[in-house]
C-alpha cells in the first residue's frame, strides 16, 4: 500500500471517529491487556490457547474424551495454526454441549465468566473513540 493509500485510510478513520460512526472490534489481545491474570488448572484463561487447553482438560476430567484424544487435541492446539485451534475449540464445544444439560454453560461460567478487569484504561480509551465496542471473544 502506498503512503497516499495509508493517508486515505487514516483520514477515513478520523472521519468515522468525528462522526461517532466507528465500531471497535476487539479480540483476545484486549482481554489479555485488561483482565487480571487468571490461571485455572495451570491454564491462562484469558487467552484462546489457554481456554481451549482448559476445555480439553475439562472434557478429559468429565470422561467425554479419553487420554489419547486429549493428547491429539493438545497437539493440534500447539501447531500454531488457527484452523486447528478452531477445530479443537469446536470439538470441545460439541463434547460439552453433548454432555449433561448445562455442562457447557457451567464451563464458560467457571472460566471466562470468572475474568475480572484489572486495568480498564484501554477499554475507556476505545469507548472514547468508538460508538460501538464489539468482541470476537
Amino acid at each position: 500500500m502506498s503512503a497516499e493509500g495509508d493517508d486515505q485510510h487514516l483520514d477515513g478513520l478520523k472521519d468515522a471517529i468525528q462522526a461517532a460512526k466507528l465500531v471497535a472490534i476487539m479480540g483476545t489481545g484486549v482481554s489479555l491487556a485488561v483482565a487480571a491474570p487468571l490461571k485455572m488448572n495451570g491454564f491462562e484463561i484469558a487467552s484462546w490457547h489457554g481456554l481451549v487447553r482448559h476445555g480439553i482438560h475439562r472434557c478429559r476430567m468429565l470422561g467425554l474424551i479419553d487420554d489419547e484424544e486429549a493428547r491429539n487435541l493438545e497437539t493440534m492446539v500447539g501447531w500454531k495454526n488457527v484452523d486447528h485451534l478452531i477445530h479443537v475449540a469446536e470439538t470441545i464445544t460439541k463434547k460439552l454441549l453433548g454432555a449433561a444439560p448445562g455442562t457447557y454453560q457451567k464451563w464458560l461460567g467457571d472460566t471466562v465468566g470468572m475474568l475480572q478487569v484489572a486495568d480498564a484504561r484501554l477499554i475507556y480509551a476505545l469507548a472514547r473513540i468508538a460508538k460501538i465496542l464489539a468482541s470476537l471473544n
